[in-house]
């Protein structure tokens, strides 16, 4: 980043953040006669969670993810006609997030399923031009897919990255003009995907330094120039 001194600026950051996947309830299954039947393919079950499950139906455009026994994933696009049934009966930690429960041996933990975090744009109404110092900047967030998806940002300030979300990440000051470049870094709550980038670039111009003018006394009308001295 390039810095001239003397300036300030301050950001505004808009973000649209998308819709966790609900979680629909717990359903009686039969092992025989599955009503979600669907494997969401090559997955490993003992490292199965009800992201990775999820996200892996949402891949395959289904509406719905359903564990069951603790680590087993299967999709469909409707629920059961009879509804959920007690939660007792989804009495199964997941294998990989034990804090989590993933259906039992003859019934499922049903969710909503969402595809992987794509689509991640950041733009800023200052990119086309330099701006002036102390104008307000707006920036947007937006993805195209995704669920329960976190934000960092880096504002090229030295300051490094932001925790997730953090309240304060809305807005930033600046005190120095130059040359910044935006970065947004989003993933789910679990970090399970590489990291999606974006970045915008932000040009803030110093304003003009102070101008002094020095006139002699008097002069003479007649005489060249205009008996003034300009110091920038």
């Amino acid at each position: 980043m390039s810095q001239i001194l003397g300036s300030f600026l301050v950001f505004v950051v808009l973000l649209t953040s998308p819709v966790s996947g609900a979680y629909e309830g717990c359903f009686a299954e039969s092992v025989r006669r599955r009503h979600f039947a669907i494997s969401p393919g090559d997955y490993s079950p003992e490292i199965t969670s009800t992201m990775t499950c999820r996200t892996a139906c949402g891949a395959f455009d289904y509406k719905y993810a359903a564990l069951a026994q603790g680590k087993f994933c299967f999709c469909g696009n409707t629920l059961p006609a009879a509804g959920p049934g007690s939660e007792s009966l989804c009495d199964v930690d997941c294998v990989a997030e034990p804090t989590q429960k993933c259906g039992g041996l003859k019934s499922v933990s049903v969710h909503t399923a969402s595809k992987m975090l794509a689509g991640l744009q950041l733009t800023s109404d200052a990119v086309s031009s330099p701006i002036a110092v102390s104008t307000l900047v707006t920036i947007d967030v937006s993805i195209a897919t995704g669920m329960d998806v976190t934000y960092q940002f880096d504002y090229d300030d030295g300051a490094g990255r932001t925790s997730n979300n953090v309240t304060d990440m809305l807005s930033r000051t600046y005190s120095v003009p130059g040359e910044y470049t935006i970065q947004v870094f989003a993933n789910d709550v679990n970090q399970t995907f590489q990291d999606s980038v974006a970045a915008t670039a932000v040009k803030v111009e110093a304003p003009p330094g102070l101008v002094e003018v020095e006139c002699d006394p008097v002069f003479a009308t007649f005489e060249e120039g205009n008996g003034c001295t300009l110091t920038v």
